[in-house]
């Protein structure tokens, strides 16, 4: 059972699927930003439900629990889905609510997934941030020294 599940969730269709889903989500949140109706909301609320599906299938799939969290697109996939499943009602501060949705662009990021040059150019970005703080520091040592 737990080999099905590994190639539904490693198959192309399947990731295709999810793209496409990310995709029609993220153009949602940016429709969002100008209006909303009830449409909308239960538009996004399916791929809410999907991309919990997606992350449970994930979970079921994987070799241990250890490996599914060393991988860190696993726990990227499943902070976002946990942030976007905390309802704004109970929460009464509107800064933190907007923070919230502001998360939820990020799921753009999980299509990296799906595209290996794109994965390859994020993680790329992510182990260059060291470079760039050296950058910073030397930097901050020319200013000071002039």
């Amino acid at each position: 059972m737990k080999d099905y599940f590994k190639r539904f969730v490693l198959s192309k269709k399947f990731d295709n699927t999810i793209g496409t889903v990310i995709i029609l989500n993220c153009a949602l949140i940016g429709v969002e930003t100008y209006f909303t109706n009830s449409l909308l909301s239960q538009i996004q609320l399916i791929c809410l439900i999907i991309f919990t599906i997606e992350i449970s299938l994930r979970f079921i799939a994987r070799e241990s629990t250890v490996s599914f969290f060393k991988d860190g697109w696993n726990n990227f996939d499943l902070a976002i889905v946990i942030f976007a499943l905390i309802p704004e009602s109970i929460i009464s501060d509107a800064s933190v609510i907007t923070t919230l949705r502001i998360l939820r662009i990020f799921r753009i990021l999980r299509l990296s997934r799906i595209n290996s040059d794109l994965k390859l150019i994020i993680n790329v970005m992510l182990k260059s941030l060291s470079t760039l703080l050296y950058n910073f520091f030397i930097f901050v040592i020319f200013i000071y020294l002039f």
